[in-house]
């Protein structure tokens, strides 16, 4: 019979044992990144480290490229690349910088024609997808089988926030005179809106670019990070954030975050802690923090909602706003019922007419993914929804 100590001894032995099990199998799953930042299926442990290396390598491979499908602007942060033609294989966009079926596509500013504007982010611009499969085209045509002589604008941009989205239109509106203005309102640019240097929000992603932002001052709209950094400055600027003015409205950034524990050591008990902070069950770092509308984030993307509404209105232009959801929203929705972020849907509904493709969407497959492609942005089929609820949003 073995003794009690020997019991133990053998316990505390397997404990270890497993311990470092689940250490190098937690190390083995992650990777790092020029940085020394470690990612385990897309999170990413602290302590944090800026990604000023990893930023360096995509501005130079930015500045590499001879026809890049976006460039550099002071104001936006950054903007389609006017007159290219079959950017990235598929991105053409006029000398107005529109994307268009060729370069040398005119606009028909007739009276006769029911000009659209639409604007907004990557979903509204159509990426992943030919311009013949975009929404907005495909909204062209539906309209003008019904008879409606129209024609669609699609000012979508990249990467886009709402405030990004705004300010276009407030820098465009005086060249253009549309009689409909469409927003495409996706949930996830609510986060985009409180970021102004976008690798520390998407460190893997591919734009090297800084960003404007809107912040509240007795509940107006006040623009900052105006003008922009360029790509090339941005390297620095991160090596001395702490010290940059503005560093205080990067929501993404807290020092703390960026802080070494002795725990960090072990990626696995790092991984485990992190875990139990950031759950789908721990709403507090879920995205209902950010739609939320008693906090910050969906304050403002409801002040910009509105703001872009009353701009819009005050020319005597039509307005919309149709509802963009990702694939995680619709995952939520099948699972809860409704949008993780309809309270926030619903107040723009209150004030500005609203086309929603989200029940459509929920009843036209049981499998989501069919909407998708790419990237994560809308298929053929998920944008012939899109373009339908708003073309049954003309006909009423």
């Amino acid at each position: 019979m073995k003794k009690p100590g020997q019991n133990i001894g053998l316990l505390i032995l397997g404990l270890i044992l497993a311990g470092m099990a689940g250490e190098l199998m937690v190390r083995i799953a992650g990777d790092y990144d020029d940085d020394g930042n470690f990612f385990i299926r897309n999170r990413q442990l602290k302590p944090f480290r800026l990604p000023i290396q990893t930023t360096a390598v995509k501005i130079d491979q930015y500045l590499r490229q001879q026809d890049p499908y976006l460039v550099y602007d002071p104001t936006l942060g950054w903007k389609p690349n006017a007159g290219l033609v079959n950017g990235k294989g598929m991105y053409t966009y006029n000398r107005d910088g529109i994307r268009a079926s060729s370069g040398d596509w005119k606009l028909d500013t007739g009276d006769s024609i029911v000009k659209i504007a639409i604007y907004g982010d990557s979903f509204v611009h159509g990426d992943d997808v030919p311009f013949e499969h975009s929404w907005g085209h495909i909204l062209q045509q539906l309209l003008r089988q019904a008879g409606m002589e129209a024609e669609v604008w699609n000012f979508g941009v990249s990467g886009y926030d709402m405030a990004q989205t705004l300010l276009r239109w407030q820098s465009l509106k005086n060249n253009f005179n549309p009689d409909w203005v469409i927003l495409g309102f996706q949930p996830g640019n609510v986060k985009r809106n409180i970021n102004l240097i976008r690798p520390i929000l998407y460190p893997k992603a591919g734009l090297p670019f800084a960003k404007p932002r809107f912040v509240l001052t007795d509940g107006a709209l006040k623009p900052i990070n105006i003008p922009v950094p360029e790509p090339g400055q941005l390297p620095k600027l991160m090596q001395g954030f702490d010290e940059w003015p503005l560093r205080i409205h990067e929501h993404f950034y807290q020092p703390d975050h960026h802080r070494a524990r002795w725990w960090h050591t072990s990626k696995m008990v790092t991984y485990i802690a992190d875990l139990v902070q950031h759950n789908r069950f721990n709403t507090t770092y879920t995205d209902a923090y950010f739609y939320d509308l008693a906090r910050e984030p969906a304050q403002l993307a409801l002040r910009i909602v509105r703001q872009f509404q009353a701009t819009v209105e005050t020319r005597s232009v039509g307005f919309m706003v149709v509802n963009l959801p990702q694939y995680y929203n619709l995952s939520w929705h099948r699972q809860h019922g409704q949008f993780d972020y309809a309270e926030l849907l619903n107040a723009v509904d209150s004030s500005a007419v609203l086309a929603d493709p989200g029940p459509a969407m929920m009843q036209s497959t049981k499998d989501i993914s069919t909407l998708f492609v790419g990237n994560g942005h809308y298929s053929l089929v998920g944008n012939r929804l899109v373009a339908k609820a708003i073309f049954d949003q003309f006909m009423d």
